[in-house]
């Protein structure tokens, strides 16, 4: 649940077309299906847990770090140098 309500607030900071706006929408898509796989837990529906947190949560999850892996090393070479990290 906290995950989701996290996604939920990241998804404003990525503003833009392209890839910040495939960012936001994968965050987006996380927040909504990680909220629905709650209530589906509360309710005691399997079936809304599994398609929710394994298909929806999933996909938005991956695409979101790839998206990120792209904006990072995007920044990084806009930098010029290495990362600390």
């Amino acid at each position: 649940m906290f995950f989701g309500l996290a996604s939920l607030f990241a998804a404003p900071l990525f503003r833009g077309r392209g890839l910040p706006r495939f960012i936001a929408i994968c965050f987006w898509i996380n927040g909504a299906m990680c909220l629905l796989g709650a209530l589906g837990y509360v309710m005691d529906n399997a079936a809304v847990v599994f398609v929710t947190l394994n298909f929806g949560m999933g996909g938005a999850v991956l695409g979101a770090a790839v998206g990120l892996t792209i904006l990072f090393q995007r920044a990084q070479k806009d930098v010029g140098h290495e990362l600390p990290f």
